[in-house]
Parts: structure tokens; sequence; C-alpha cells
């Protein structure tokens, strides 16, 4: 429920929604990757995940 987060201090609520960013970064990084089976080197893959959270869509 809304109400009970807004019942935490400022600080806890920053953290939460912090780690809510962050895991909404690693759901797009599984999607980007998980359809491919194999990555030719570092680089291919970097480029994927670079391309990719630059079209993320932030206003879901």
């Amino acid at each position: 429920m809304l109400s009970a987060y807004f019942r935490y201090p400022k600080a806890i609520r920053k953290l939460i929604y912090t780690t809510n960013a962050v895991e909404a970064v690693h759901r797009q990084f599984r999607t980007l990757t998980k359809t491919k089976g194999a990555f030719p080197n570092e680089n291919s893959l970097l480029k994927l995940l670079y391309i990719g959270i630059n079209q993320v869509d932030y206003a879901d």
C-alpha cells in the first residue's frame, strides 16, 4: 500500500525508490539479453545494453 510507503523516513523511502529503479534497469537488461544465445565478445554485449538503455521509456 502506498500509505505504508510514506510511513518510512525520507531516507528509507529514497533507498526503496532507488532500489526499484535499479531493478527496472536489470529487468530491461534481462529482456534485451534473454533471446540471445551468446555474444561473440564483451563489446557486442555492451553495445546491445547501451542501445537498449537509451531506448527505455521512462514514462512508465
